[in-house]
C-alpha cells in the first residue's frame, strides 16, 4: 500500500507495516484457469509473509472445493533474450523442470446451495474460517488461531467474486461489486443484453448467481437431456394455472383426454402437455370466435416461458369447442 498523503511527518515505517498486514498488501501474482482463478502466490523480503495458494473448483464451475496452502512463493521463469534469434534449446520455458513441492496446509470448503463458501475445515476436520453473509454478499468473517499461523484465508464470495481487503468491494471478473448495496460499481459492459438495470446483480440473491460480472443465471442442475429443464433456475417456483373463468374438457383424437383453462386477463386458453416433447410443459392456445376453435399459439415451459422454436404438427393444432363440455367458473 503506498504511504497516506494524509499521514504528515508522523508517518513512519511501523504504521506502514501494521497498514500493509491490515489490508494484505504486497506483490502478489494471481494465475487463472480459464475465468476461476486458479491460484494467487504473495512475494515478500520475509519469508514469513510469504505464500502460494491453489483453489480448487467443482468441474466447469466456479464452485470452490479445496485450497492448498504452501509458505513460499511461486518460483518465476526468467524472461529470455531473443536478439539473436530463437532457439529451443535455450528456451527456459521448455527446459525448465518443475519439482513438486508438499504443501503445508489444506482446507475445505464447505458451500451453500448457491456455492458460496460458508466455511472451510482443515485437515483435522476443525472449522479454520467461516462467515455470516447479509443478504446481498457482505460477510463477517471468523479465523480460528490454528488459520491464522497455517495462512488458510478465504476471499472468495459469490460465484466467481474475490474479496478486496483494501477497498471492501468484490472482484466479479468483469467489473466490481459493492455487496454492501447489492450492485455493480459501474455499468454492465455487455449493456442491456445482461437485463434491463445495467448495475443490478441478481432480482434475488438467494436464488441467482453472476460469476462473470455480465448476466444472472440459476445453479445449473444435474442435467436431465431435457434441454429446458435442465437449465431451470433452482429456486424458480414451477408454473401452474390459478386464474380461469371457464373450463372444458374434452376426448382430442390424437392426443387424449384434456382439460383446457381460459384466462380471463388475456383471454388465452391452456392445457397441460403430458408428453413433455422437447421440455414442454404446457399448450396455449388463441380462441377463434369466429370459428369456434381454438389455435394453437405456442408451448411453454414448467415455468411458463413460452418456448422459441417450437413446431406442432397438424394433431391437436385445432380444436373444435362446440366438442368439449365447458362450464363457467
Amino acid at each position: 500500500c503506498p504511504p497516506s498523503p494524509g499521514a504528515g511527518p508522523a508517518w513512519i515505517e511501523q504504521q506502514q507495516r501494521t497498514l500493509n498486514a491490515q489490508y494484505d498488501c504486497g506483490q502478489n501474482i494471481y494465475g487463472w484457469d480459464g475465468d476461476t482463478l486458479a491460484y494467487e502466490t504473495r512475494y515478500s523480503d520475509n519469508p514469513g509473509e510469504r505464500r502460494l495458494i491453489h483453489y480448487f473448483y467443482e468441474p466447469g464451475s466456479f464452485i470452490p472445493v479445496a485450497q492448498t496452502v504452501e509458505n513460499r512463493s511461486l518460483s518465476l521463469v526468467r524472461e529470455p533474450s531473443h536478439e539473436n534469434g530463437y532457439h529451443i534449446d535455450r528456451d527456459p520455458l521448455w527446459q525448465h523442470q518443475p519439482v513438486a513441492k508438499p504443501f503445508n496446509a489444506m482446507a475445505w470448503y464447505q458451500c451453500d446451495h448457491l456455492g458460496t463458501p460458508m466455511e472451510l475445515t482443515d485437515q483435522r476436520g476443525e472449522i479454520a474460517w467461516s462467515g455470516t453473509y447479509q443478504a446481498w454478499g457482505l460477510a463477517k468473517e471468523k479465523r480460528t488461531d490454528s488459520a491464522i499461523r497455517q495462512n488458510i484465508r478465504n476471499p472468495l464470495r459469490f460465484q466467481g467474486q474475490y474479496f478486496d481487503t483494501e477497498t471492501g468491494l468484490h472482484y466479479n471478473r468483469y467489473r466490481y461489486y459493492d455487496p454492501q448495496v447489492g450492485r455493480f460499481i459501474s455499468k454492465d459492459p455487455i449493456g442491456f443484453a445482461g437485463g434491463l438495470n445495467v448495475y443490478a446483480y441478481a432480482p434475488n440473491p438467494v436464488g441467482w448467481v453472476d460469476p462473470l460480472g455480465l448476466s444472472k443465471s440459476g445453479r445449473k442442475p444435474t442435467s436431465t437431456a431435457k434441454p429446458n429443464i435442465a437449465n431451470r433456475q433452482c429456486c424458480a417456483n414451477k408454473w401452474s394455472v390459478e386464474r380461469y373463468d371457464r373450463k372444458c374438457n374434452g376426448h382430442i383424437p390424437g392426443v387424449g383426454n384434456v382439460t383446457l383453462f381460459r384466462d380471463p386477463k388475456d383471454g388465452y386458453w391452456y392445457s397441460a402437455d403430458k408428453t413433455e416433447h422437447g421440455g414442454s410443459a404446457w399448450k396455449l392456445f388463441t380462441e377463434s370466435r369466429s370459428a369456434g376453435a381454438l389455435e394453437w399459439t405456442a408451448d411453454l415451459n414448467e415455468y411458463g416461458d413460452i418456448m422459441k422454436g417450437k413446431h406442432k404438427g397438424s394433431t391437436g393444432r385445432s380444436i373444435d369447442l362446440k366438442k368439449l363440455k365447458c362450464q363457467d367458473k
